[in-house]
């Protein structure tokens, strides 16, 4: 019997208002939408979910999403994989599983095999770990799938630099606060710094950034804000550079006298740059010639 293969997803733990939506070559389904029959998985949808919840303990918290169009190989789809995986959590702190199997008679099209996907292997942090239920749309799959095709298109030593950049963004996403603001930092020195990387300037490299990715007043906004909160939180000790305040420890004593608006500007900051920095990323990967 001549077979192909097609693969699905579950995305865990999200909340999201969607039910049923087709989108960039997959159709998603919340959990309702599974356990009813009316996926392509029908009956054994309500099976899966049971079997899933009682590993994981999914309640209402999870989407699933199937891909329209079939892999060429099971190794494409586990490369498509791990990139999706490593996406999802760098991104958006949520986690998705490896690939569930759909395996359908070339002659007659019918499903001989359904197998249910696996939270605990692959390149996703262990079911162990403390996630945050966080939200997701439909403009940040499309941004997740349409970010992991244009990685998985590239040749396998720039998909795997870029695989590895999002593994580091993922690791900084998940350090305690301090510790990922600095690494954060560090990374955008480094990686903007142009052609030398032996001498680097934080300044020209937070400008080459935003130039990259920023317009006029939204750069002027950044700069603004990186500057307060620099000459607010390291008056004490007339450092005024967010980075050095970080990079010299000096964050330790400071913050004790830290007010809420302090705190509140030091997140909006970490979040701003974290953003911008995805925003360069994509920018690289979006204007590689195939």
């Amino acid at each position: 019997m001549q077979r192909f293969f097609k693969y699905f997803w579950l995305i865990t733990p999200v909340n999201s208002k969607i039910s049923n939506l087709s989108c960039n070559g997959f159709n998603i389904y919340n959990a309702e939408t599974l356990v009813s029959g009316d996926t392509e998985l029908g009956s054994e949808g309500a099976i899966f979910y049971d079997m899933c919840h009682r590993s994981i303990g999914l309640y209402d918290h999870s989407l699933w999403f199937f891909a329209t169009d079939k892999f060429e190989t099971q190794e494409n789809a586990h490369y498509f994989s791990r990139i999706l995986c490593v996406l999802a959590e760098a991104l958006y702190d949520v986690k998705i599983s490896n690939p569930g199997l759909l395996i359908f008679n070339q002659e007659t099209g019918e499903c001989v095999t359904k197998q249910p996907p696996n939270m605990q292997q692959g390149d996703c942090k262990t079911v162990n770990n403390i996630y945050n239920l966080n939200n997701i749309n439909k403009i940040e799959l499309e941004k997740l799938f349409h970010l992991c095709r244009d990685i998985v298109a590239l040749d396998t030593d720039k998909a795997n630099y870029y695989k590895s950049i999002f593994d580091y963004l993922r690791d900084i996403r998940r350090s305690p606060l301090f510790v990922s603001e600095l690494a954060l930092w560090s990374f955008l020195e480094h990686h903007w710094a142009g052609d030398d990387k032996t001498k680097t300037d934080i300044r020209k490299s937070l400008k080459s950034l935003l130039n990259e990715v920023c317009e006029r007043e939204e750069k002027k906004d950044v700069n603004k804000m990186i500057s307060a909160i620099g000459k607010d939180l390291g008056r004490d000790y007339n450092e005024h550079v967010l980075r050095n305040i970080l990079a010299h420890g000096k964050h330790l004593t400071l913050r004790e006298k830290w007010s809420e608006e302090n705190w509140t500007n030091f997140f909006a900051i970490h979040n701003k740059i974290f953003l911008l920095i995805v925003r360069g990323i994509e920018k690289e990967i979006s204007e590689i010639k195939i």
